[in-house]
């Protein structure tokens, strides 16, 4: 028998975008695995297309390019002395809500975040005659920088009068919130008072007409969207049943009777989100953009990463041994005698080359695909078509090939183009209206919403600027390392208009996987054949029930390390694998997530069964659910008195930040047992009189039932899982998960506590500055 804690297997990871290095780093991490990452590009992939961003130093303020005759600072020249951050490539934006793992993994390697100011801006911009991407190189590499214009000497065909800005038609700002909220919270914007002073007294009341409609209608698309994903309907419609299984979201759109207003925001605000065309946009089913909607509106704590993605890329790297830069796979063959892969590589700058006269081959037992579903599908094709005889006599893995990019091919992916730049012609009009996001539409589409919903299919080369909602990035408002002497600085993706070329620092293509109703099922019958092959797992923003984002990203690395080790090492539970502490917490959060799936649709097969939301039984639902609530609070109020009882004055010391905008700051907290469990009793009331709130607001004003049966039982659970229930009603020692401090949420920085040792040091520093100011 094979002694598994000896066991050595070696693993292929071709690709160094977030899937690829969270695979690495996990199986790295992992006893008996040695990971070799493949990058095509010098640098890590995820952090390809960031630009540096140099300091104020006398060095680099000294460091001057000449132009027009003048001396002006270069503030992005490429060999200035030092730098002081770098502007990620494409913004690297996400609402913690929606990216539980990724948060877990940043929390793990220590990656500084913070809540950002989520304020937006919707403009009209007139489609220029010439198509902006002709100024850029077309998207062959990543990334590629701007195409010289006839060198200078002559006009370029692509000249033309500059863009004229257009005032926003809607927006609205974001307001931090004061203790204990720390939080930012939206407010659409009036129009401008001097609006009025003009007489135009006709456009300041429509203006406030369309404040009015979008924030209702915001307020009955949430209302509806949170409904479905607590009654468990989108959880339905992921396994392909229920009412909203085979809708897009194009078919939602015309069954929701909601404004223009509202549609000239939030169809601008997804497509950018989404970066993809309107008409892509309407192909995604419905379920997946109605999730998104009930996960991250009503939290509306978007973060950005603040120390950049090359910083994020390093720690994801560090325990990494094998890196080969600038490395293309060309060709994979598989062994059947020896059940091993041999990757053959070359360098990149010979990939296209007839002949590959420096090919590489390198033997492993497991293979994961980090690339793009096409990209990964071209690998196995060239593999198909160029194998050995030996492998050509394995027909299990040349089948395995034939399906895997049979169904790699269904995946769908647009080009997308962004631009960093200094042109403020691509945002509003004035400066009073430039928001952190800023969205500029297409001038013929923001009339009414009958127009977005008829708009042509997206070019086969992926770039229609029609169709595109222009999203451009305000970085000085989320930026915070960039110095005061550079310039307004603007991240556009997908631009409608022609940026002035001489203020473009850098332009970079990628590409983004589209979610349509047929790649659902290409998605089931991927699941299947993950592992398959000998070996061969695929993983990427594409392998994911949401939208293609980062969180698929980490999630589809992760499952694939856990079927390496479970297969390697015969371990059913992947109980080897490496797991820092906080996904060690979302892997079991997941686990219970699947009770409260499970636990949901049970309650809304009763509901549908004895037809419980006819009007007879609204009585006594509402009964129901107010006396649970009832019960929950009393609950909560038994444990409070079992804390006073207990009188537990043991000394707990602890960091935590001093609010979720200021992660860095962190301040010691020295409380005791019963003083911070009181507190947590008092959060649990707040909490519970919230949701009280929140349900009488969807039940008595927008006619919502189901979510009452659902709560009176969800509600009771939420109480019943807590620590101090277990704690003090259940009985179990504080160790553990149950050890205190616990984590609040998602931005919660809390450190764990301190050991009586040093506990005592810090009394004795606490003395030591008692003396020393004479108290």
């Amino acid at each position: 028998m094979e002694n598994n804690d000896k066991k050595q297997i070696r693993v292929a990871v071709i690709g160094s975008g977030l899937a690829g290095m969270s695979a690495a780093h996990l199986l790295s991490q992992t006893g008996g695995v040695d990971v070799t990452l493949f990058e095509r590009n010098p640098g890590l992939g995820m952090d390809a297309g960031s630009i540096p961003v140099p300091c104020e130093c006398a060095d680099c303020v000294s460091d001057a390019d000449t132009l027009d005759g003048q001396s002006e600072v270069s503030p992005f020249k490429v060999d200035s002395p030092h730098y002081n951050g770098r502007i990620d490539v494409p913004m690297r934006s996400f609402f913690p809500g929606y990216y539980p793992y990724l948060t877990s993994l940043y929390d793990a390697l220590k990656i500084p975040y913070s809540q950002s100011d989520n304020s937006m801006s919707f403009f009209q911009m007139a489609i220029p005659p010439k198509d902006p991407t002709q100024l850029f190189n077309s998207p062959t590499s990543y990334p590629t920088k701007l195409d010289p214009i006839n060198n200078g000497n002559e006009k370029s065909e692509l000249d033309q009068p500059r863009n004229v800005p257009q005032p926003s038609y809607f927006s609205f700002s974001c307001w931090k919130l004061p203790y204990p909220v720390n939080n930012f919270f939206g407010v659409p914007d009036l129009p401008p008072l001097q609006l009025l002073a003009q007489g135009k007294v006709g456009e300041f009341l429509k203006g406030c007409s369309n404040v009015v409609e979008v924030s209702r209608d915001y307020l009955r698309f949430l209302a509806y969207s949170v409904d479905l994903l607590d009654s468990g309907v989108i959880d339905q419609a992921k396994r392909g049943n229920g009412p909203l299984a085979g809708l897009t979201f194009g078919q939602i759109i015309k069954k929701l009777d909601y404004s223009d207003a509202f549609w000239s925001v939030f169809l601008p605000l997804f497509s950018g989100a989404c970066t993809c065309t309107f008409e892509d946009l309407k192909a995604f089913p419905a379920h997946i953009i109605l999730e998104y909607a009930a996960v991250c509106l009503p939290d509306d704590k978007m973060s950005f990463v603040t120390c950049g993605t090359k910083e994020v890329c390093a720690r994801l790297a560090s325990p990494v041994q094998n890196i080969c830069y600038s490395t293309t796979v060309v060709g994979i063959e598989h062994n059947k005698a020896t059940n091993q892969f041999t990757v053959t590589s070359v360098p990149t700058a010979e990939a296209h080359a007839p002949i590959h006269e420096n090919a590489v081959a390198h033997i492993f037992d497991y293979v994961i695909f980090a690339t793009q579903a096409n990209q990964a599908s071209r690998i196995l094709s060239a593999t198909q078509t160029g194998h050995s005889k030996e492998s050509a006599a394995n027909s299990l893995y040349t089948d395995f090939v034939s399906r895997a990019t049979q169904i790699l091919d269904k995946f769908p992916y647009t080009k997308s183009l962004v631009v960093i730049h200094t042109d403020p012609t691509l945002m509003p009009a004035s400066r009073n209206e430039w928001r952190c996001l800023n969205f500029g539409v297409p001038s013929k589409h923001t009339k009414n919403h009958a127009d977005t919903i008829g708009l042509q299919t997206s070019h086969e080369n992926g770039y229609n600027a029609d169709s595109l909602a222009m999203c451009t990035h305000y970085s000085q408002m989320t930026q915070t390392e960039v110095p005061g002497s550079v310039p307004p600085l603007f991240q556009t993706t997908n631009p409608i208009a022609i940026p002035d070329p001489a203020s473009v620092i850098s332009a970079t293509w990628y590409e983004r996987a589209l979610v349509r109703l047929d790649t659902l099922e290409a998605l089931r019958e991927l699941e299947k054949v993950q592992g398959g092959g000998g070996g061969v797992y695929f993983v990427g923003s594409f392998v994911g029930d949401g939208i293609p984002l980062l969180e698929s990203c980490v999630t589809s690395a992760l499952d694939a390390a856990k079927g390496i080790i479970k297969d390697a090492f015969k371990d059913q539970h992947a109980s080897r694998l490496y797991l820092p502490p906080g996904m060690i917490e979302k892997v079991e959060l997941h686990a219970e997530k699947f009770i409260n799936i499970g636990l949901t649709l049970g309650i809304v097969q009763l509901a549908n069964r004895f037809e419980l939301e006819r009007p007879e039984f609204v009585p006594y639902l509402r009964m129901a659910y107010f006396t649970t609530q009832l019960l929950a609070l009393s609950v909560t109020y038994f444990i409070r008195t079992k804390i006073t009882e207990k009188n537990d004055k043991t000394v707990l010391v602890f960091t935590e930040a001093k609010s979720f905008l200021e992660p860095k700051n962190v301040e010691t907290v020295t409380t005791t047992v019963k003083d911070y469990d009181l507190k947590k009793t008092n959060e649990a009331f707040q909490q519970t009189g919230m949701a009280i709130l929140m349900m009488s607001v969807m039940h008595f004003q927008f006619g919502y039932i189901r979510p009452l049966l659902l709560q009176a039982v969800m509600g009771l659970r939420a109480v019943a899982t807590t620590q101090l229930f277990e704690i003090y009603i259940m009985g179990k020692p504080a160790v553990g998960p149950l050890a205190r401090p616990w984590k609040k949420g998602m931005f919660d920085q809390t450190g764990p506590a301190a050991t009586p040792k040093e506990v005592k040091n810090l009394e004795k520093k606490e003395q030591k500055k008692k003396l020393v100011k004479g108290e």
